[in-house]
């Protein structure tokens, strides 16, 4: 009788060791910080999230739980540096990573990336651990950021009318030069005078005088964009740069044309 009391208590007294490993390897994953980058593409859209995982306590993981968003394609998941197998499914991805050794009181490193298409016009994602800070990303520009959300949050993010594109303010531009090249090649050839030079050189300097204009008003816009925060500070710079050198390059060619005149 004593012998069995005996082993009941040692078997007791192991379970009590090996459930504190047991129960950190299920409740002891918090996720420090939780960064979303998301990208246009032209297929749609490139998304990079960046994981840093740590707990408290001594031990390894065995499993690790990832959401990957619906529709979400090309997905690649590393912990680590360690490539895990292509998900099967989008939705809950169980992982076991026994076999990688991943220390629980480690700081670790998971990126999953992947693709979405054109069409998507929200990002959803749920929030599998606890998550102490949270941010997203979308081209270049802070959309979102939070602290301490619980496990199994959800949010949704609308990834329409978050940055006004200025490809419209281009093709305007561009179809207001063409615009005035065919008049002014239409007006050239039906008004022939003796004087070509001269009725050249006018067409010429109204056509520089009507680009500068332009040009000015595309760079009123793109400031007041960034003002505005519609556009990321390193499309406003290469903007800015881009349509101040030709602004710049047009106003010599009218004070040329205008000496010459003179």
């Amino acid at each position: 009788m004593r012998e069995i009391v005996g082993i009941i208590a040692i078997s007791m007294i192991l379970i009590l060791l090996l459930l504190p490993s047991a129960v950190s390897d299920v409740e002891d994953i918090n996720v420090e910080r939780h960064e979303i980058d998301i990208s246009t593409i032209d297929t749609g859209f490139s998304v990079k999230e960046s994981l840093t995982i740590k707990g408290d306590h001594d031990g390894y993981y065995s499993n690790l739980t990832f959401w990957i968003p619906h529709d979400a394609k090309d997905i690649i998941i590393s912990i680590n540096d360690h490539l895990l197998e292509s998900p099967i499914h989008t939705g809950e991805n169980i992982y076991n990573v026994s076999d990688l050794k991943i220390e629980i009181n480690a700081t670790n490193i998971v990126e999953i990336t992947y693709k979405l298409g054109e069409d998507i016009k929200y990002f959803n994602k749920i929030l599998v651990y606890p998550t102490t800070s949270l941010s997203v990303v979308f081209n270049g520009k802070q959309i979102y950021s939070g602290k301490n959300f619980v496990s199994n949050n959800e949010f949704t993010i609308s990834l329409e009318s978050i940055e006004t594109p200025l490809s419209w303010y281009i093709v305007v531009f561009v179809i207001l030069l063409v615009v005035l090249l065919v008049v002014s090649t239409a007006y050239s050839l039906k008004k022939q005078k003796s004087s070509v030079v001269k009725k050249t050189t006018g067409v010429s300097e109204e056509l520089l005088t009507t680009k500068k204009a332009l040009l000015m008003e595309v760079l009123k816009d793109i400031e007041k964009q960034h003002r505005a925060e519609k556009i990321s500070d390193d499309t406003y710079h290469k903007l800015k740069e881009e349509y101040k050198h030709e602004a710049v390059e047009t106003m010599k060619q009218l004070e040329d044309i205008k000496s010459k005149v003179k």
